[in-house]
């Protein structure tokens, strides 16, 4: 597993951008996937990483999106 915190910082409306798949993903919803999480395929909540700033501006990764995605993508 990679250290987040060493991984280069994006915004969330980047986030945002990396996430669209043919639809407007907004921040809130980011917000919402840090905060609460989604439910995954086998059941379990997946949050996506970030950390929060100094000046309380939220950040991830473009990393830490992929695993996101990938860990809310079914492997049958």
């Amino acid at each position: 597993m990679s250290d987040f915190t060493n991984e280069p910082q994006i915004k969330l409306t980047a986030a945002a951008r990396l996430v669209r798949h043919g639809r407007a993903i907004n921040v809130a919803a980011l917000r919402r996937w840090i905060d609460r999480g989604v439910r995954a395929p086998n059941g379990g909540r997946v949050r996506l990483e970030a950390i929060r700033a100094a000046d309380g501006a939220w950040t991830t990764t473009a990393a830490a999106v992929r695993r996101f995605l990938a860990a809310l993508t079914p492997t049958d």
